[in-house]
């Protein structure tokens, strides 16, 4: 919350789940990886983060669109890509294709 020096983190495998409002306000957050053992991101989770552009999910796009998120989980974040290993969304999660 509010860790305006975080510029990247990376969510272990075995982790679950992000809370609410974990990286709110981490307002230079801008890369985030996130393994596919993630099944809820929780509200606000990353919310300000504003110059976010990059998440990394060590999963499908089908695995990522599963999971449970939270209202506002990303609200007022950057432009994102979600680079999955199947494919790419952009921030609301439509296929990007090349």
């Amino acid at each position: 919350y509010d860790c305006r020096n975080l510029t990247s983190i990376t969510i272990p495998d075995g982790v679950t789940s992000i809370s609410n409002s974990t990286f709110l306000y981490c307002s230079n957050l801008k890369r985030i990886t996130i393994s596919n053992s993630i099944t809820n991101i929780g509200s606000s989770a990353f919310t300000y983060c504003k110059n976010l552009t990059t998440i990394d999910f060590n999963g499908t796009m089908s695995e990522w669109k599963a999971i449970t998120k939270g209202s506002g989980w990303n609200s007022v974040t950057g432009d994102y890509t979600v680079y999955c290993t199947d494919g790419k969304l952009d921030k609301n999660d439509n296929e990007i294709t090349d």
